[in-house]
C-alpha cells in the first residue's frame, strides 16, 4: 500500500427526491428515473478522491449511502432508490448536511467543504420552514412541467345517520 498525505478531493452530498410528484412521466420516463440517470452521470465524472453521499428524501430523508468513493457501492444505492406516495420536504436533508458542515463557527465541521447537489421537480413543501438552515445547494430541476398534484391521503367518513350519505376527504 502506498499512503500519500494531503491527497483529497470534493466531498458531495447527492440529494434525491422520491415523493410521488417524481413519478410523473416525461418523455416515457419517471422524474425519479431522470433524477437517477442525471446522479449516476455526476458518479461517473467524480475526480479521484471525490467523496459522495447519496441521501433520498420525500416526507423523510434516508442516507443511502455513507461518504464513499467507491463508485460501485454509490452506483447501487441510487439505482436502490423507489418512489414514495408522500410529498417532499427538504428540512430533514439541511439538517443532515448541517451536521457534517455547521455553520456555526464555533462547532468543528467534519466535513467543511461539504456540497449539496439536488435532484427534484421542485414541489417542496416546506421551503418557509427552513430558515436558519439554509444553505447554498447546486440544483438540477428534474421535468419541465411545474404545476402537478397527486392524492397524497384519502379517507371515507361514514355517515352518522340514515339521512346524511358518506363522506370522501381527499389530500392533495
Amino acid at each position: 500500500y502506498l499512503r500519500v498525505e494531503g491527497l483529497t478531493g470534493a466531498h458531495y452530498c447527492v440529494v434525491i427526491d422520491h415523493s410521488a410528484s417524481m413519478q410523473t412521466l416525461e418523455g416515457g420516463k419517471t422524474r425519479l428515473d431522470l433524477a437517477k440517470e442525471k446522479a449516476l452521470e455526476l458518479i461517473d465524472t467524480l475526480d479521484r478522491g471525490d467523496q459522495v453521499m447519496i441521501v433520498a428524501f420525500a416526507e423523510k430523508a434516508e442516507v443511502k449511502s455513507e461518504m464513499s468513493d467507491d463508485r460501485q457501492r454509490l452506483r447501487a444505492a441510487v439505482r436502490a432508490i423507489r418512489p414514495t406516495e408522500t410529498r417532499s420536504n427538504i428540512r430533514d436533508v439541511m439538517m443532515i448536511a448541517a451536521s457534517l458542515a455547521p455553520d456555526n463557527p464555533d462547532l468543528p465541521a467534519t466535513i467543511p467543504d461539504l456540497r449539496l447537489i439536488l435532484f427534484s421537480d421542485g414541489q417542496l413543501t416546506d421551503l418557509d420552514q427552513i430558515g436558519a438552515r439554509a444553505r447554498d445547494v447546486t440544483y438540477h430541476k428534474i421535468g419541465t412541467e411545474t404545476f402537478n398534484a397527486g392524492i397524497v391521503g384519502l379517507r371515507l367518513r361514514d355517515s352518522t345517520t340514515l339521512d346524511t350519505p358518506a363522506q370522501t376527504l381527499v389530500s392533495v
